[in-house]
C-alpha cells in the first residue's frame, strides 16, 4: 500500500500524509472489527480488507492529503504572517544599508566630514587672527568684552 500511495518516493509528502490515512483508515476498521466481534480479525482477513482497496480510494487519500497539508500551509502562514514581515523589512534595511557601504565606509564618511569641518574652524581662526581688523571686530564684538550695565 506504502507504494501505491507514494509513488514509492520518500520525498512525496502527499503520499506520506495520504499514508498516514490509509493507516488511520485500517486502524479504525480493525478497531470496528474488535468491538463488533469481540476479537481482533485474523492476518488474512486485514490482508484482504487492504487489497479490497480500489484506485478511486487511494486518489481520495491522496487528495484528503492534499487538503490537509494546504491547510496546514495557510495556518502556518497565518501564525506568521507578522513575523515574515517584519524580517523582509529587516532585510531591506541590511540591503539597503549594503547598497550604501555598510558601517565602516558609514564611520569613513562620518570621519572624513569631521575632519573637514575641523580644519575649516582651524583655517577660520588662522584667518581672523592674522588679519587685524577681523581680530578687532571680533574682541569689540565678544560678549566677554562687553560691560552689563
Amino acid at each position: 500500500m506504502y507504494e501505491r500511495l507514494t509513488d514509492g518516493d520518500d520525498t512525496d509528502l502527499t503520499g506520506l500524509v495520504a499514508y498516514a490515512l490509509y493507516k488511520q483508515n485500517k486502524r479504525a476498521w480493525i478497531t470496528d472489527r474488535l468491538e463488533r466481534n469481540s476479537l481482533y480479525p485474523s492476518p488474512q482477513q486485514v490482508d484482504e480488507h487492504v487489497q479490497s482497496y480500489t484506485d478511486m480510494q487511494i486518489s481520495m487519500f491522496r487528495d484528503r492529503a492534499r487538503e490537509t497539508l494546504f491547510q496546514f500551509a495557510d495556518r502556518l502562514l497565518e501564525q506568521n504572517t507578522e513575523s515574515i514581515k517584519q524580517e523582509a523589512r529587516g532585510e531591506a534595511i541590511v540591503q539597503e544599508v549594503k547598497r550604501q557601504g555598510g558601517f565602516w565606509r558609514t564611520v569613513g564618511v562620518n570621519a572624513m566630514a569631521g575632519a573637514v569641518i575641523g580644519l575649516a574652524v582651524v583655517v577660520i581662526y588662522v584667518l581672523a587672527y592674522s588679519n587685524p581688523n577681523i581680530r578687532d571686530f571680533f574682541e569689540r564684538h565678544s560678549p566677554t568684552t562687553q560691560v552689563v550695565q
